[in-house]
């Protein structure tokens, strides 16, 4: 009975280890490219901005799909801050090319 219990705590534990390093992973992977987004708005380069906003859009989607199974994910600093910088990045792009927010 309780060989079960921590049978069943470590591979709970264990998933929700390898999720949160790959919801982590995709977290910094979107920050950087929302941050080289601004960096192409700045310099005039809105395809290449766009790309990388397509790409750190994908990977936020995937880390909701981490965040769906253990919510605690969504709420880690590195994610809350790949999240800002993303809304940065397209609000700035709105105001650019729009001149008005996303």
């Amino acid at each position: 009975m309780i060989e079960d219990i921590i049978r069943k705590s470590t591979k709970d534990l264990r998933n929700r280890e390898k999720a949160r390093n790959e919801a982590y992973g995709r977290a910094r992977r979107a920050r950087m490219l929302s941050k080289q987004a601004i960096l192409l708005l700045h310099n005039g380069d809105n395809e290449k901005a766009s790309a990388n906003f397509d790409e750190a859009r994908g990977l936020l989607d995937e880390i909701k799909t981490y965040s769906e199974e253990f919510p605690e994910i969504g709420f880690n600093d590195a994610v809350e801050a790949a999240k800002q910088e993303y809304a940065e990045a397209r609000i700035l792009h709105g105001l650019n090319s729009r001149k008005e927010f996303p």
